[in-house]
């Protein structure tokens, strides 16, 4: 999974997706929350590179600005829509992963429900400071 994340982090996601699904089928209906986290968090930078992409053509929330607007802004809809999926199925499996919560809270914040996504990442924080707070005893 690590060369997973490499893909990740060079923003190669053709390559990340690929990689990824390959290890997914290795197990069918026993997917390691690693990996799902990993394809969680691949939809969510694919949603945000194309959010990116289309504020760079001059376009803005409502998809003006852009000549292909409603295909863009599906596209990104699409990816925090998978995103938001995968991080949930984590949180299925296993309720106190902090990494799927605050998964969770990005796709939030990304679709402007900002007071939602300050409620989660309040609490993943506070779990957080918790927990440091336990390790220091």
């Amino acid at each position: 999974m690590r060369a997973g994340q490499l893909y990740l982090d060079r923003e190669d996601f053709d390559e990340a997706k690929e990689y990824i699904n390959k290890v997914l089928q290795l197990s069918p209906g026993q997917h390691d929350s690693y990996a799902l986290l990993l394809k969680a968090v691949l939809n969510l930078k694919t949603g945000q590179f194309h959010v990116d992409k289309h504020t760079a053509k001059g376009g803005d929330a409502r998809g003006r600005g852009d000549p292909k607007a409603a295909e863009t802004m599906q596209k990104i809809h699409d990816c925090f829509f998978k995103a938001l999926q995968h991080f949930s199925a984590v949180l299925r499996k296993d309720q106190h992963n902090i990494y799927a919560a605050n998964g969770v809270a990005a796709v939030l914040a990304e679709k402007g429900n900002l007071m939602q996504a300050r409620e989660i990442f309040t609490s993943v924080s506070a779990i957080l400071h918790q927990h440091l707070a336990d390790c220091a005893v």
